[in-house]
């Protein structure tokens, strides 16, 4: 069997952490924009209106697309090399990493390795490797959520 085919489930799954990733990423960073702009707000003016509530939600929403976008095309994206490293780390023993490495070589040697390689990649299910959730991001992104909510809604009372 060809070696990119059998590498195809592996790179779905990757490319699914991948996005996954990116998306909390961006979450966090928006809501990050978003929490500063109404602490800035909640002390400059005390009580928001509603326009300004959804500008600066509107702003968070751009950053987290945009940086979502960004993170995963630079960041997460899941090229041959993550993969790699992730099929090795189902106990392959850098057979796919060494693979890789020589797969121009046309010696016996690393032909030999190659259909090992793929031998026991044939009988490894892509269902083994797990996706990775990024706990700590949405964890913070939850809490600055629940911050700029309470932010939002409550309500100052002007002293003289």
């Amino acid at each position: 069997m060809d070696f990119r085919s059998l590498m195809k489930p592996f790179k779905k799954k990757a490319k699914i952490e991948a996005f996954i990733r990116a998306i909390f990423t961006g979450l966090f960073c928006g809501s990050a924009l978003t929490l500063v702009i109404a602490v800035v707000l909640k002390l400059a003016m005390g009580n928001i209106t509603v326009p300004f509530v959804l500008g600066s939600i509107g702003a968070g929403v751009i950053c987290a697309v945009v940086m979502g976008i960004i993170t995963y095309v630079k960041r997460y994206a899941a090229n041959a090399d993550i993969v790699t490293q992730k099929m090795d780390a189902l106990g392959l023993d850098e057979r796919v990493s060494t693979m890789m490495e020589y797969r121009k070589d046309k010696s016996h040697v690393a032909k030999i390795q190659r259909e090992d390689t793929e031998k026991r990649l044939a009988d490894l299910d892509a269902k083994t490797m797990k996706i990775k959730l990024p706990i700590m991001q949405i964890v913070f992104s939850a809490v600055m959520v629940v911050a700029i909510l309470l932010l939002f809604l409550i309500k100052v009372e002007a002293t003289q």
